[in-house]
């Protein structure tokens, strides 16, 4: 149901946004915790995935929709609301992430890739939370993985 993770052991980041480190060739999503000890925590992600996020944060609109877009509006459509994001887990320098949502059923988890609940979740009206593993943060204050 939430990974590896314990529901109680996830703490709150908010979204400080992309960057690209060189020579590192991929952008990375930058995370960090609201509250002490504020680690942060760096995902590389593919390029497009990085244009989709910056522009769902920047709130630039596309001449079309994007995917990440249509997915939205799709979900609006429906009723359906995206509660939370949880990052649950990495594994061999893979992270892991889960997309809540909230249905006319009930709740919904689908297992996904960061960038995509990054993505979706910055084109919501409402803020949504980003919940991250508390043994997912580095050990050291930089470091770089991917998704």
């Amino acid at each position: 149901m939430y990974g590896v993770t314990r529901l109680a052991d996830l703490k709150v980041v908010t979204f400080l946004g992309i960057h690209v480190d060189l020579p590192s060739p991929h952008p990375q999503v930058a995370l960090r915790e609201v509250a002490s000890p504020w680690r942060e925590l760096r995902i590389e992600v593919a390029y497009p995935e990085a244009i989709s996020i910056s522009r769902a944060w920047k709130r630039i609109p596309s001449v079309r929709p994007l995917s990440h877009d249509i997915w939205c509006e799709m979900l609006t459509k429906l009723n359906v609301t995206l509660e939370v994001v949880r990052i649950t887990r990495q594994e061999h320098g893979v992270f892991y992430s889960e997309m809540e949502f909230m249905t006319r059923d009930g709740n919904l988890i689908i297992d996904c890739r960061p960038s995509d609940a990054f993505a979706m979740a910055l084109r919501q009206n409402l803020t949504v939370p980003i919940l991250v593993g508390d043994d997912i943060f580095p050990v050291s204050p930089s470091s770089n993985r991917s998704e």
